[in-house]
């Protein structure tokens, strides 16, 4: 493909599972699969031995274990069903989103699917992708877009950080599949526009459409001192 923007070559680009937070993960699933073991041992234990304690009471109890062991299981086995890729690539194509290998595919996202911003501001610039934060607590940064789906246009967002799987959910290359999906719009979808502060919030070098790796470190560093300096003040007051 001839650059006629002065852009940087367009590299396709697959996520890389996060191995060390995955097996961490795994190890947390696994204690909390103990958890609901012990607890359902212990209802159906209790339940057999005699004591004062009415039958009807214990029969409950056993059932009311059952029933929230049974639904932590079947929201587990749901979200891996609705949300089953394990890995995503940016290509030429648009976005793949596959499970386990390349061969079996979930969703595509092709450019042509994407379209401009079906909103009106008056007065206000519109962008056909934005970022946002999703979540009060967590505070994950979003991208967000709109394509067209079955004749209709739908907004689309993706955090590029994580998988929809159990097993394989944090991305250690996210930055990186970010920057490649602002390339690839700027390749093949240069009549969309794109909010200057996705670049500034997701640390992408505007020109180079690449990771900007110190300046993400530093303001990292600089957040966890502030936050280490509030917590010795929070301790030193509470102390005194």
């Amino acid at each position: 493909m001839e650059n006629k923007l002065n852009l940087p070559l367009f590299k396709p680009c697959e996520s890389k599972p996060n191995v060390v937070a995955n097996v961490l993960f795994v190890f947390i699933l696994g204690g909390l699969g103990l958890v609901i073991i012990s607890m359902l041992s212990y209802a159906v234990i209790w339940l057999f031995t005699p004591d004062k304690e009415p039958v009807i009471l214990k029969i409950s109890i056993v059932l009311i274990t059952v029933i929230l062991a049974g639904l932590i299981i079947f929201l587990f086995v749901y979200l891996q069903k609705s949300y089953g890729h394990t890995g995503i690539i940016i290509d030429e194509t648009g976005i793949i989103y596959y499970y386990r290998d390349k061969n079996h595919i979930v969703k595509q996202v092709p450019w042509t699917a994407f379209c401009k911003n079906p909103n009106e501001e008056a007065g206000q610039p519109l962008h056909d992708v934005n970022d946002f934060v999703l979540g009060y607590k967590s505070r994950v940064k979003m991208l967000q877009w709109w394509m067209m789906k079955d004749e209709k246009v739908d907004v689309e967002s993706d955090s590029f950080g994580a998988a929809g799987h159990s097993f394989h959910f944090i991305y250690l290359n996210r930055f990186t599949l970010i920057s490649t999906f602002l390339l690839g719009l700027a390749h093949f979808r240069p009549d969309l526009s794109v909010n200057p502060s996705v670049f500034s919030a997701f640390y992408i070098h505007r020109n180079e459409y690449v990771f900007k790796r110190k300046s993400y470190m530093r303001d990292a560093l600089l957040a966890f001192f502030i936050l280490a300096v509030i917590a010795l003040v929070i301790y030193w007051l509470t102390k005194s």
